[in-house]
């Protein structure tokens, strides 16, 4: 029986927040908090999808998806976007309201679109079992559906033998990753799951969870940081409801109001973002506490300026105060107005400020964990059992 493992990391936002819409610099990480796939092919006649994170397990009949299909929906090798048509009919092949947007329904999706392009041996689709799992929050702003994506995509790829492992696995090489070539496949496979399940992505998540590292993004234009250090962090998620669309629109209604108040903190936060760059770059070679003054400096008047803007929270603002108190520097990540935040962990701050910090805010009902940005992209693994941060619900679900 054939199996493939896969992983690919979550995403945050370093800085460039809200500014990125008006043009300015934004820049974007890896965090290592990964989403995990398994695919075993087998001789069933069936394919069976498992997501237990968002409690859908679904199933269909080879022969019934080989009817539906006729043939493979495109050429593998030259992904193209899904028509709204076929959206419509793999909806209804599936059971999902035509009018559903929920992203559980939508995953489903993507990985039925992903199958009918990818999954074909001899002109027939193949029998397999699926299972997706995430350490990441879902729908917290972390990219958690553009890993699903590049999982799927580097996943099925695998099973028809479209890219390779730079070098066969084996019992002392457990990972392994693919060629920039097959990485571009793989992105841009990933971001058709994602236009299945956003519409309009920008590209950042899917690539984030493909390359790793760190990327930069303005007017349009992705470009992966050639340097970037691995940086500890602590991103605790408050759980606080929020709308992105509801926020971007907020301001820009106040851009247009005041256009020479919120242009120079645009301006500021581009030239923040820049810094940044500058400074990871520097860090990548030798880092020492001076780079991690720095960072943290930008860290505070980042956060500053997305409060002068109104993207902040109370909770944000209480995370921020408590981390403050303890000599560790906070600020919102992504959209504001709840969410997520992210925490530097410099080198001069010991385990148990750290635990503390945890302490306060999962008592406060904040979920938190204490990991890394600027890790690797996606990756090939040999077995679960050298993966020590598979989660539980992915085991119990195999």
């Amino acid at each position: 029986m054939k199996e493939i493992i896969v992983s690919a990391p979550g995403k945050v936002i370093l800085h460039g927040e809200h500014s990125v819409v008006y043009g300015k610099l934004a820049v974007a990480a890896g965090v290592n908090l990964r989403t995990f796939l398994r695919l075993r092919e087998d001789s069933l006649g069936e394919v069976r999808l498992h997501l237990p994170d968002v409690g859908l397990d679904r199933s269909w009949k080879t022969e019934d998806l080989q009817h539906f299909f006729s043939e493979r929906l495109c050429n593998p090798l030259s992904p193209s976007q899904i028509s709204d048509d076929l959206m419509d009919r793999l909806k209804e092949f599936s059971g999902i309201s035509l009018d559903s947007s929920n992203t559980g329904h939508l995953a489903i999706i993507a990985f039925l679109y992903l199958y009918g392009s990818l999954a074909w041996k001899n002109g027939k689709c193949i029998s397999m079992d699926v299972a997706v799992s995430s350490t990441q929050p879902v729908g917290a702003g972390l990219g958690s559906s553009a890993s699903f994506s590049v999982c799927l995509a580097a996943g099925l790829l695998s099973s028809v033998a479209l890219i390779s492992p730079k070098q066969p696995l084996n019992g002392e090489n457990t990972m392994g990753t693919w060629s920039e070539k097959d990485k571009e496949l793989i992105n841009s496979w990933a971001f058709e799951g994602e236009r299945v399940i956003h519409g309009k992505p920008s590209g950042i998540d899917n690539s984030m969870a493909t390359y790793g590292g760190a990327l930069t993004f303005q007017s349009g234009k992705i470009v992966q940081l050639k340097k970037m250090p691995r940086l500890k962090i602590l991103l605790t998620n408050t759980k606080v409801p929020r709308s992105t669309k509801v926020l971007v629109a907020g301001v820009r209604t106040n851009y247009e109001k005041f256009p020479g108040v919120f242009g120079p903190v645009f301006e500021a936060m581009h030239g923040l973002s820049v810094r940044s760059v500058e400074t990871y770059n520097q860090m990548a070679d030798k880092a020492d506490l001076e780079h991690y003054s720095t960072l943290q400096d930008l860290i505070d008047i980042n956060h500053q300026l997305l409060r002068l803007i109104g993207v902040s929270h109370p909770v944000l603002e209480t995370l921020v105060q408590e981390s403050s108190a303890l000599g560790v520097h906070t600020k919102l990540t992504g959209a504001g107005g709840g969410g997520c935040a992210l925490s530097l962990i410099s080198p001069d701050v010991k385990d148990d400020v750290i635990e503390k910090l945890k302490t306060v805010f999962r008592e406060k009902g904040f979920d938190c964990w204490e990991t890394s940005v600027g890790g690797d992209g996606v990756l090939l693994h040999s077995n679960f059992n050298t993966i020590f941060t598979v989660p539980k619900t992915f085991r119990e679900s195999l």
